[in-house]
C-alpha cells in the first residue's frame, strides 16, 4: 500500500513538473510574439491626443505606441508608485497629471525613478514640470499585479498609491484619467531616469525556468527509477 501511494505520489509531482515546464515555454512564446509586437508599434508614427483617446478606449496593452502632443501640467499633487526597483534601490515611480484641454481626460506623464528615503514614512521631495510642454516619448500600461489591485493611496502629498488602478485613481483626484501612462524620452529641468519595462520577464528567462521544471522532473524520475530498482534487489536478495 506505502508503495503504490509512493508511485502515485511521485508520478503526481512529476507530471505536475513537466506540465510546469510546458506552461513557461508557452509563456516564452507569448514574451516573444509580444516583443516583436513592441518593436513593430516603436516604429510606427507618433500618436496625437485624439488617437490616444481611441487607442485607451480599444487596446487592451497600448504599451509601446509612440506619442507627440502638447500638454499643460497641472498643480495637482504629484503621485508616488510604491514598491519600484530601478538600478538596485528601491524607490518610487513619480508621476504628474498634465491635460490638454480642460474638458478632456487627464494624462499621466511619468517624470521618472526617485530612490526612497530611510523611513518610510518620510517621501520624497520629487521635481515638478511647470506650465506647458510639447512631449513626445513611448505609452505603456503596467501589468495588474494578480495578489493585490486596489489603488491604496495616502493622503499626504505627494500621494503615494500601491496599484496603477485608473478608475480608482480618477475617484480619488476628482480628475478623468486617461487608462495609460506616458513616458517622455525627454523632460526639460526633469533629470530622473525614467526605465523602460514593458515585459516584466523576458522570453529566455521563461525558457530558463522551463528548462529547470524539466531537469528536475527528469531528476525526479531517475532517482524514482533507482529506488524502485533498488526497493526489488533487496526483496530478491
Amino acid at each position: 500500500m506505502i508503495r503504490i501511494f509512493f508511485v502515485l505520489f511521485t508520478l503526481g509531482i512529476f507530471a505536475l513538473m513537466v506540465k510546469l515546464g510546458f506552461w513557461q515555454l508557452s509563456r516564452a512564446e507569448e514574451k516573444s510574439q509580444w516583443q516583436a509586437e513592441l518593436t513593430s508599434r516603436m516604429h510606427d508614427r507618433a500618436l496625437n491626443f485624439s488617437e490616444l483617446l481611441v487607442l485607451s478606449e480599444q487596446t487592451d496593452n497600448p504599451s509601446g505606441y509612440r506619442f507627440a502632443l502638447t500638454a499643460k501640467a497641472l498643480s495637482a499633487p504629484l503621485i508616488l508608485l510604491d514598491n519600484q526597483v530601478f538600478d538596485g534601490k528601491v524607490g518610487y515611480l513619480v508621476y504628474q497629471l498634465f491635460e490638454v484641454t480642460p474638458d478632456s481626460p487627464k494624462l499621466l506623464v511619468e517624470l521618472g525613478f526617485i530612490a526612497a528615503q530611510q523611513q518610510r514614512y518620510q517621501l520624497p521631495s520629487p521635481p515638478a514640470v511647470q506650465g506647458e510642454m510639447f512631449l513626445q516619448g513611448k505609452v505603456y500600461r503596467k501589468e495588474v499585479n494578480p495578489l493585490s489591485q486596489q489603488l491604496f493611496a495616502d493622503t499626504q502629498s505627494p500621494m503615494r498609491i500601491q496599484n496603477m488602478h485608473f478608475a480608482q485613481l480618477s475617484e480619488q483626484l476628482g480628475y478623468q484619467v486617461m487608462p495609460l501612462v506616458l513616458q517622455p524620452d525627454v523632460l526639460e529641468g526633469i533629470e530622473l531616469p525614467r526605465p523602460w519595462h514593458p515585459l516584466p520577464m523576458s522570453p529566455e528567462k521563461h525558457l530558463g525556468y522551463a528548462l529547470q521544471w524539466f531537469s528536475m522532473a527528469a531528476a525526479l524520475l531517475l532517482l524514482s527509477v533507482l529506488f524502485v530498482l533498488r526497493q526489488r534487489h533487496r526483496n530478491s536478495g
